[in-house]
């Protein structure tokens, strides 16, 4: 989804509280002017009030210096632009700018625009307890298209990797199993799988699953199977077995 993320600084002559109470009320007008504006969510966060400076972050990080965050979500980039150019849009903002100006220090507030990545959103089902094998099959469908993702997927394997593949073909090291993906993935354009892990032993697991995808010739496919996989003491893969089911 496409948002507006906002660090607000409270204009210096209003309280925290008197801050707070304008901000209701302007959130009041979003709300009037999301259907004008194309708004999918809103949301304002006030930051955690410490007793020391150190608990107010709990990283080696600079402190947060601002008021609060406020958040404004799209659909699309497209939505955001559209519902900018329309009358009942720049009306909207117009409106909603005056508004701002009440409570908020535009100086030394901080805005930007971007993309939401939504990770949870993008698994296939809820996973009680993620192991190497889920991260295994949730890489698989997307180590296609990205070097990124491909390198994680191959990270998971130890040097010394024994894999069995359902045609009975065997490989061992990292480098064949490189060739392998590369050439699966060279022969297909996506993939989705469905799966589900139980651990059988220490560092033994298994996935049951389910696949369906388009070849780069057009064609389509879908298969079903279960994978075997031992672990070595560094938690990576060094055996993997394959099977049809």
């Amino acid at each position: 989804m496409f948002k507006i993320i906002m660090f607000v600084r409270k204009k210096q002559d209003l309280s925290t509280e008197e801050f707070i109470k304008l901000w209701e009320a302007h959130s009041q007008k979003v709300i009037n002017y999301k259907e004008a504006l194309l708004i999918k969510d809103y949301a304002k966060t006030f930051p955690f009030q410490p007793t020391d400076e150190k608990s107010s972050t709990q990283r080696e990080t600079l402190p947060f210096t601002f008021d609060a965050m406020g958040e404004l979500w799209y659909e699309s980039k497209d939505d955001f632009l559209r519902a900018r150019n329309t009358p009942e849009g720049q009306k909207a903002l117009a409106d909603l700018r005056a508004d701002e100006l009440k409570f908020v220090d535009m100086a030394n507030s901080v805005m930007w625009l971007g993309t939401e990545e939504r990770i949870f959103d993008k698994l296939p089902f809820e996973v009680k307890s993620w192991t190497v094998l889920d991260e295994y099959f949730y890489l698989s469908d997307y180590a296609g298209n990205s070097v990124a993702d491909f390198d994680k997927l191959i990270a998971l394997f130890s040097e010394d990797i024994t894999m069995l593949s359902a045609d009975g073909s065997q490989m061992k090291g990292k480098t064949a199993v490189i060739s392998f993906f590369k050439q699966f993935f060279e022969r297909n354009k996506t993939t989705k799988h469905l799966w589900e892990t139980i651990k059988v032993a220490e560092n033994t697991l298994e996935t049951h699953w389910a696949v369906s995808g388009k070849r780069k010739d057009g064609t389509f496919f879908a298969f079903k199977g279960k994978d075997t996989a031992k672990l070595n003491s560094e938690g990576k893969i060094n055996y993997l077995k394959v099977e049809f089911l």
